[in-house]
């Protein structure tokens, strides 16, 4: 029977991990399930999990037997090794009939236009869809769902719906959730070599750390996040406008989900049979807190929640199957096996050209030492870490100034997430810098690509953006992007050849401290039981903080002014001893993320970098590139460390 709430259609959308998952849920409450297959999805852990293609068949046959749907996750981020299997399964996914695609990676939606496939397409949790701007591209995509942002709450999916009443809307109501914006958590990727974007997350958030501000040594779980649950909000949300209502569970078992889907399906139930008579069970509520996996939150639906969505304790928290271990070290084994494996996927053609040095900065002084010491394109960074305030429009004014004299390219750097207020502030901003004498902006999603890209301004991708093949590359160039940045968690065989596969420009970070995982969630308000909105007494320095885990190794999180949490690497990426390797492909420029530098370190880096694109080096030795590698840890006073290359 199809659910509908004032000529609006309700679906109840239930998690399959395995084919017998699947045989009870389809039989559940549930109006549809979303499953994956064996390849190309979320949860890539598990060989007995997922879906044979056989089964596929099987389950989309008996679904719609039943008048039920079946949705199929294809939304981890693809190489290009990958792109031939991509296109296979996809056409079988459209002979089988399934009815949507769920879809992270950009690429994966430009696949899907150039074979043609007839597959209606949603937009992953993973899209990080937050904003009226992403609605925006989403429709223009030819996009039918989005699933909205874990950190949108329902009041901003009535505004979504009320701006885009055409799209459907797509929210997680019960289940595991992370405390770190889709698709902007290369942690595990960093840590492990496996990548949370392609499935294999070794969940660093649900280890236990000593925080460095708290009075005692107890080990407690500070990213450790409940789980959410809507089921006492029923009303709520179905008066926000969300279509479809999505459990989480896909690694749950059978009798639980089943369990848990048919107390939802009952209550939407009551709730549509008589709006104005019903309340919610307290049996049912208390069934639910009874057969809890972890603590019971509602997260992000009705604001910013602060402590309440943490599981301090983390008593409840389930086993984690990887333990705290240090970043990579820059071991010289390490580095020589690198070194050799990226010999040997280049092209034996490939020779030494000439490669741009592009730096990132947060401060005006940096600014200057970047500019004269000639870089080939300055970013300036709209998010700023604590103790370093804003830029002030005086600033951005000189800099531009600077720029221009010295006829340097200079870049504004978009914060990652925007909220409609932000968008108004920066508006102002942008239609100035122009005049300012800056050339465009580093953009981080595709909502700020659709906000600016009449603006007159150039625009660059930055790595947020997640670009793991040329298909990403092909997609972002359509909707005019000048260059894109390869993921910081790119492994070799990605630096090597897919560069020369993109129809853009291409860089690379290559130093420094990128962000590991972008957060909504205040570690210090936190603490002091108060969310992001709440009257706080400034802090005598400031919101950063440092968590050791059980092994003493740290992990260091950055607050920008937007108040959002950034984890950044201990040790800095640094891959000047792969720059003669580097040269030999198809890079346009690599690039220093320098906000974590001094003035004086950032100069010494700089020409550090600038000498070894200059020099033939292509017969470095060990020993000499190692010493490269030295010097970058002198001038930082930070170790160095090959991060995701050594996997």
């Amino acid at each position: 029977m199809t659910r509908v709430y004032q000529d609006r259609s309700i679906e109840l959308l239930a998690p399959v991990g395995t084919f017998e998952d699947f045989q009870q849920v389809i039989r559940s409450a549930a109006d549809a399930v979303y499953l994956g297959g064996k390849q190309f999805n979320m949860r890539m852990h598990n060989p007995k999990h997922n879906l044979t293609n056989e089964e596929i068949t099987q389950a989309v046959a008996i679904a719609h037997e039943l008048g039920k749907k079946v949705y199929m996750t294809f939304n981890n981020m693809m190489t290009d090794e990958e792109l031939g299997q991509a296109e296979s399964y996809l056409r079988f996914l459209e002979a089988t009939k399934i009815d949507a695609l769920i879809i992270q990676d950009f690429g994966a939606v430009q696949l899907i236009k150039d074979l043609g496939i007839d597959l209606e397409m949603h937009l992953s949790i993973m899209a990080n869809v937050h904003s009226r701007e992403m609605l925006a591209s989403a429709k223009e995509l030819g996009v039918t769902r989005c699933v909205i942002s874990r950190e949108a709450s329902l009041a901003d999916v009535a505004d979504f719906v009320r701006d885009y009443p055409e799209l459907e809307y797509e929210y997680f109501i019960h289940g595991d959730m992370c405390i770190a914006h889709g698709a902007q958590c290369y942690a595990s990727g960093v840590y492990f070599g496996k990548s949370g974007n392609r499935g294999l997350c070794m969940k660093p958030c649900r280890w236990a750390y000593q925080a460095d501000n708290r009075q005692t040594d107890e080990l407690v779980y500070p990213m450790a996040v409940k789980d959410m649950s809507l089921y006492q909000h029923i009303p709520e949300l179905i008066l926000s406008g969300v279509n479809s209502y999505k459990i989480e569970g896909r690694m749950r078992g059978t009798d639980y989900l089943v369990d848990l889907i048919n107390l939802y399906g009952e209550a939407i139930d009551r709730f549509l049979a008589d709006p104005v008579g019903y309340q919610t069970t307290p049996e049912r509520v208390q069934y639910l807190e009874e057969n809890r996996v972890r603590d019971l939150s509602t997260a992000y639906a009705f604001g910013k929640p602060g402590s309440n969505n943490i599981a301090l304790d983390g008593k409840r928290e389930p086993r984690v199957f990887s333990r705290p271990l240090e970043e990579p070290v820059m071991k010289p084994r390490r580095v020589e096996k690198v070194v050799s494996g990226f010999q040997e996927l280049l092209s034996e053609s490939a020779v030494s050209k000439a490669t741009e040095l592009r730096v990132t900065v947060d401060t005006l002084a940096n600014a200057k030492v970047a500019l004269q010491a000639g870089v080939a394109s300055l970013y300036v960074s709209g998010e700023v870490f604590a103790p370093n305030q804003a830029l002030t429009a005086a600033e951005l004014q000189e800099i531009g100034a600077l720029a221009q004299s010295a006829k340097i390219p200079v870049y504004y750097v978009l914060p990652r997430m925007l909220n409609q207020n932000q968008y108004r502030i920066l508006d102002a901003l942008v239609a100035q810098l122009a005049d300012w004498g800056f050339t465009g902006l580093l953009v981080s999603n595709l909502g700020e690509i659709h906000r600016y890209r009449n603006s007159g301004l150039k625009m660059r991708g930055d790595y947020g953006l997640n670009v793991y093949n040329h298909l990403s590359g092909k997609f972002y160039q359509s909707q005019g992007l000048e260059s894109v940045t390869l993921s910081i968690e790119a492994p070799v065989n990605i630096l090597a050849t897919t560069p020369q596969q993109m129809p853009l420009d291409t860089e690379l970070i290559v130093q420094g401290a990128p962000t590991l995982m972008y957060m909504e969630h205040s570690f210090k308000k936190a603490q002091a039981h108060q969310t992001s909105e709440d009257w706080v007494t400034p802090d005598s320095e400031n919101d950063n903080l440092d968590l050791t885990d059980e092994n003493g190794f740290v992990r260091k999180i950055r607050v920008d002014q937007y108040g959002k949490n950034h984890l950044i690497p201990t040790k800095d990426f640094s891959y000047a001893v792969l720059v003669p390797e580097l040269r030999r492909t198809a890079l346009t420029a690599l690039r220093i993320e320098g906000k974590t530098y001094s003035p004086e370190t950032l100069k010494d880096v700089i020409a550090l970098y600038q000498g070894l694109l200059v020099a033939d080096q292509v017969d470095a030795t060990l020993s000499e590139r190692l010493s490269w590698a030295e010097k970058c840890s002198d001038y930082t006073g930070q170790e160095q460390s090959l991060q995701t290359l050594i996997f």
